[in-house]
């Protein structure tokens, strides 16, 4: 579909890209990896055209549009918001005000033959003679109505009979009510107004989707849907994003911009990891390798330098070395310290008491007579649809702001900390970031702000840089280290994980699962919850709804509750409802061609079997993609062995190696073949 062509890029003094190549196909589902700063972003902005890069070549296809979703800074005014997102549909929209235009046209130009038979109906006559005019007004008729129906067809054929109905469908998915259709655009904040821009996406439907974090924005809810939406996308879908679920249910291909290149892997995130370190293994083996080559080559030439009879022969190895491509040593994974918390002093049985909070803002209630008790222990996810007030009970319990009735109650010896989703805009960005944290550290030694620094990613020099050259990611990490400071021992935090990488998401996760106070944690990244809460409390309409157990547990429990919601009343099979008059309702179906039950349970049947049969080949499909990655690999491998000439002295281990190198060519095209048929077909 697209390429990229030996990119190389600048950002300031420092390289982004060297020699960068990559190609996009079709239908490709890629998530595009790696940690914060690596130039994801910039990236994304060379496919699109905003930025040029400083050497290289990038190959779009005419017919190719892109559409491209920032992670913030974009805002839309002046329009209603079902007419803004309506106007992804801006070119069906013009053939609609030609279509009204061609009827005005019609309904005020009256055709000859429509004249003569009016003259006729009065007693008049005919015309024997017609003019010239009256021949350009006929065939100006004629070809305004073969406008008209060639417009209606390309009308129809766009989409522009179900225009509206797929928008709000793509609005409601994405969180909007009806109410919201109504409101002027510029009423919707920030992250709102990118659901905006991503609703418009959408319905444009370009070839080439590129979303970079779009799932900051959303509630758990709109990113279940989102998936499922993209999951049946027409065109290729790229995406930036630290949600591991969201990933790992939309994408087999794993591409990482790692070192200035990328890395392209196949299958899941955990697949990416697998491979990822077999690729490392295999670079530092062939280094190795090539390093005893060199020794041996440098031994010789110093040995037979000053050889008169030797002196072909160290020229020869001389330009060896000089022609031999240098395998650069593999850089290891950055080194992250294991955190542990500074365990907090034990409070009393109960944490925290709500009673009968209530919130409301300018009259609009947010949540009412809310009541619950949280203890000891508990470690808690708190859910919901943005708007449902997260953010405004988190802040309400940390005290930053006050419930409009109620109260609430801080346990025995309880010592509160609270990490807003704004933390990273209260740094002093004149401070270094290893000044920020002495500034609230509470007798730490030089040693351990060291230690919680370096696990947090910031090690050698970068504890000296100024906060105000940091990025988001960079100071989102150093607002977590500073709360984690304190001997806290209830932990209140609002989206701690939004704009933070993977690696640092592991992290935070790592020194929670050991934290042996309480916590309230607002978030809807599954990953990061799963498996660290106990308690999921879901505020919806108000109300304060509490679910025990994982938060897998959470999801099945709202996933059989949807489908108790969804679920016909069946009635008994004898019973024949009956209409004011006693004939039965299926006689009255059938005569007015309605369907019958028993065509509805085939019909029922049927869509269950296909969606079966579409699962068997989504499964099907994702054990080729594994055999392929593992083919894959396992061929780069034997690239690696074979060229060892020291392999072919072992006779029969290398005839073994060659029979299985070729057996991996023949059936990996077949594997590439029988995926691209079932990709077809799902």
């Amino acid at each position: 579909m697209m390429q990229l062509i030996d990119i190389s890029h600048n950002f300031g003094p420092r390289e982004l890209f060297h020699h960068l190549n990559w190609h996009i196909r079709k239908q490709d589902r890629i998530a595009l990896i790696g940690a914060n700063g690596m130039g994801k972003t910039t990236l994304f902005r060379i496919i699109t055209g905003e930025v040029m890069p400083e050497r290289g070549e990038v190959l779009r296809p005419n017919d190719l549009s892109i559409g491209y979703l920032p992670q913030d800074g974009l805002a839309v005014y002046g329009r209603r918001l079902f007419e803004e997102a309506l106007s992804a549909f801006d070119e069906v929209l013009t053939i609609k005000r030609r279509i009204e235009d061609i009827a005005h046209q019609l309904s005020e130009a009256q055709p000859l033959a429509q004249v003569s038979a009016d003259q006729t109906e009065a007693g008049g006559q005919i015309p024997a003679i017609q003019s010239d005019g009256d021949d350009r007004s006929a065939a100006e008729h004629k070809a305004l109505l073969e406008r008209y129906g060639a417009l209606q067809h390309e009308f129809e054929d766009r989409g522009g009979f179900t225009m509206e109905a797929e928008t709000a469908k793509v609005l409601h998915g994405l969180g909007f009510t009806d109410a919201d259709f109504d409101k002027l655009t510029e009423a919707f904040s920030g992250g709102w107004q990118m659901r905006i821009l991503l609703a418009k996406l959408l319905l444009q439907r370009p070839k080439l989707l590129l979303l970079d974090e779009p799932t900051n924005h959303l509630d758990l809810d709109s990113i279940q849907w989102l998936e499922e939406y993209l999951s049946d996308y027409q065109g290729s879908v790229v995406v930036i994003s630290h949600d591991r679920y969201f990933i790992d249910r939309l994408c087999r291909r794993m591409v990482e911009l790692e070192h200035k290149q990328l890395y392209d892997y196949y299958g899941g995130y955990e697949d990416f990891l697998e491979q990822k370190a077999m690729r490392q293994k295999l670079l530092l083996s062939a280094y190795e390798q090539q390093q005893s080559e060199i020794r041996r080559i440098e031994l010789f030439v110093e040995r037979f330098r000053f050889k008169a009879t030797k002196a072909r022969q160290v020229q020869s190895h001389l330009k060896m070395l000089d022609r031999m491509e240098k395998i650069g040593l593999p850089e290891a994974d950055q080194k992250v310290v294991k955190f542990r918390f500074p365990q907090p002093t034990r409070s009393g049985h109960v944490v925290l008491t709500l009673d009968n909070i209530s919130k409301c803002y300018d009259g609009r209630p947010v949540f009412d007579d809310l009541s619950y008790t949280l203890y000891r222990g508990d470690k808690a996810a708190l859910v919901g649809i943005n708007g449902a007030g997260k953010s405004t009970l988190s802040r309400i319990i940390a005290g930053t702001e006050p419930p409009s009735s109620g109260g609430l109650t801080l346990g025995y010896n309880v010592r509160l900390e609270y990490f807003a989703q704004q933390q990273a805009e209260k740094l002093n960005t004149e401070n270094t970031v290893y000044e920020e944290l002495v500034c609230s550290s509470e007798g730490q030694t030089m040693v351990m702000l060291r230690t919680i620094l370096g696990a947090f990613l910031f090690s050698g020099d970068d504890v000296f840089k100024k906060v105000a050259v940091l990025s988001g990611g960079e100071k989102a990490r150093l607002a977590l280290a500073k709360m984690l400071l304190g001997p806290a021992n209830f932990l209140v935090m609002d989206e701690p994980t939004n704009h933070i990488d993977i690696q640092t998401k592991d992290i935070l996760k790592a020194g929670l699962s050991e934290y042996e106070g309480s916590f309230l944690i607002a978030s809807h990244d599954r990953y990061f919850l799963d498996g660290l809460v106990n308690k999921v409390l879901e505020l919806k309409d108000g109300q304060l709804t509490e679910y025990l157990g994982s938060f897998s547990d959470y999801l099945e429990k709202k996933k059989q509750e949807r489908s108790l919601a969804d679920r016909p009343v069946e009635r008994p099979m004898d019973e024949t409802p009956a209409n004011d008059s006693g004939q039965a309702l299926a006689t009255v179906d059938e005569m007015l061609g309605r369907k019958t039950r028993e065509q509805r349970r085939r019909e029922a049947d049927e869509r269950r079997r296909t969606s079966t049969e579409r699962a068997e080949k989504k499964q099907r499909i994702a054990a080729i993609e594994n055999e392929i990655a593992r083919g894959e690999a396992r061929k780069a491998e034997l690239d690696t062995l074979l060229a060892d000439p020291v392999l072919y002295q072992d006779g029969e281990r290398s005839k073994a190696l060659v029979l299985e190198y070729r057996t991996l060519s023949e059936t990996i095209p077949h594997l590439y073949e029988e995926w691209e048929a079932l990709a077809k077909e799902a």
